[in-house]
């Protein structure tokens, strides 16, 4: 593939993070990599960073129509699943409106637009669930992303939705994720509770980054799911992370889903299936023991860096 403009929105969150690690070393694709925060990106030689406000149409238009990328890759949005009950109107301006600013920019300049979405666009009563399967989502933050979907899809023949379920991996500044969170709990030392449902397949951020470069190669349009292939509750992450990372499983409380105080409700049997991807794009996802293995390699790594510049 020849070298391309790819323009990341929401380039200091994790996802475009591995994006930028991945092209970074396995691409020569000049990026343009815009974010409100890029104090916390990463600097690399050669690379354009800009301070943009995501929800300023026209400054996104004004970058879009000077730069002229081949590929938009929007990053960007509003993800706290349960302010999103309270905080509506900004939830939907990122995830919603933006997308559809991405859109009609994209048509107008005959951009590839790449988005993300999420498993919570259905209802979780018979996951995992494929691509064909109808959206029914039961909170705020699964109707933005339905409406981000449509927005994208329906309005742009160029466009791909990838869609997520449980990110963990690669460590964004300011930012953490299920697998950290429980790490933190438990190097803690106390008790806590996790559902013994959510069920989900967690996605491995790298293979999302490679699920990012077959679609740009293949051109493939449409909506592709990323997961891995182990379909497990919250609890049983959890115990499987406690064990790669030497750490005590019986701090570990399961408890039901009817007992959780959360302010957006969970689809219980979430997850994606992901064999349109493995057959179309040729990709083998990461298990979740494997990628715990990579993460702790990585996070020791970081560590002995830290202690070695004598942080």
């Amino acid at each position: 593939m020849n070298d391309i403009n790819i323009m990341i929105l929401g380039a200091s969150g994790r996802i475009a993070n591995s994006l930028i690690r991945f092209f970074r070393l396995e691409t020569n694709h000049r990026l343009i990599l815009l974010s409100n925060f890029p104090e916390k990106l990463p600097r690399y030689e050669g690379y354009d960073y800009q301070k943009i406000n995501s929800l300023d149409f026209k400054e996104i238009k004004n970058v879009c129509f000077k730069e002229k990328p081949e590929i938009i890759i929007n990053a960007a949005g509003y993800t706290d699943v349960d302010k999103s009950e309270t905080e509506r109107n900004t939830a939907w301006d990122l995830n919603v409106t933006l997308a559809e600013n991405l859109a009609s920019i994209s048509r107008v300049i005959d951009s590839h637009l790449i988005s993300f979405s999420s498993d919570y666009v259905f209802d979780g009563l018979k996951g995992p669930y494929t691509e064909l399967d109808k959206q029914n989502p039961i909170n705020f933050y699964g109707r933005t992303k339905h409406g981000m979907e449509n927005a994208c899809l329906y309005n742009l023949n160029t466009s791909t939705v990838i869609r997520t379920n449980c990110i963990y991996g690669s460590e964004a500044r300011g930012k953490t994720d299920f697998i950290r969170w429980v790490l933190y709990k438990l190097e803690q030392g106390f008790g806590f509770e996790i559902v013994n449902g959510q069920f989900c397949n967690p996605t491995y951020t790298e293979d999302i980054a490679v699920v990012v470069n077959k679609v740009i190669s293949k051109k493939r349009y449409g909506i592709y799911h990323a997961g891995g292939p182990d379909w497990l509750s919250r609890y049983d992450i959890a115990v499987k992370t406690a064990r790669i990372f030497s750490q005590d499983e019986t701090l570990i409380k399961p408890i039901n889903p009817s007992q959780l105080e959360q302010s957006a409700k969970r689809p219980n049997k979430g997850g994606l299936v992901t064999l349109k991807a493995q057959t179309d794009l040729g990709i083998e996802f990461t298990s979740l023991e494997s990628g715990l293995m990579t993460l702790k390699q990585s996070m020791r790594d970081s560590r002995f860096t830290f202690v070695m510049k004598g942080g």
